[in-house]
């Protein structure tokens, strides 16, 4: 990396980057210079951890959506396919479900519910609270999402 960056005035994590590129789309792929520098090093990067994951037939697909769409529209065909294929766990979906159920009732964004939270956390005592966390996750993970409750303290 120093010696990249002091010879070539270039960023070691830049050259990393160009590393994986080349090691990915050139020797595992066998794509030619012409196609990879058409394709370009931001599209390449956008989809190399999806290409990582696929098989060859979808690799290619993945090689024409970056050689056909913008940067912008190959964005968006990633963060589509991420969420398509994104594993969530229980803390992701309690995490999730409690989140559009909070916006819903009290009627606000995701930011102002943060706010909301901030506000109504400031003057807890962060100890006890820490630990009522870790009791409740707790007792989640061994019975499972509890359905609505009207009262915290029914969980």
């Amino acid at each position: 990396t120093d010696y990249i960056e002091s010879h070539f005035n270039m960023p070691g994590s830049f050259a990393n980057k160009l590393i994986r590129i080349f090691k990915q789309f050139s020797e595992k792929m066998q794509l030619d210079e012409t196609t990879i520098v058409g394709i370009g090093i931001d599209k390449l990067s956008l989809i190399l951890p999806i290409i990582k994951k696929v098989d060859a037939i979808e690799q290619d697909v993945w090689i024409k959506k970056a050689t056909d769409m913008t940067i912008g529209e190959l964005k968006e065909e990633v963060e589509l396919y991420k969420e398509k294929h994104r594993k969530l766990n229980i803390e992701d979906v309690f995490a999730d479900q409690f989140v559009e159920r909070m916006v819903t009732d009290l009627n606000c964004s995701k930011k102002k519910l943060m706010y909301n939270l901030a506000v109504y956390f400031h003057y807890e005592d962060h100890e006890s609270v820490c630990d009522d966390i870790a009791a409740r996750s707790t007792k989640i993970k061994e019975d499972g999402i509890p359905a609505k409750k009207t009262q915290p303290s029914e969980i």
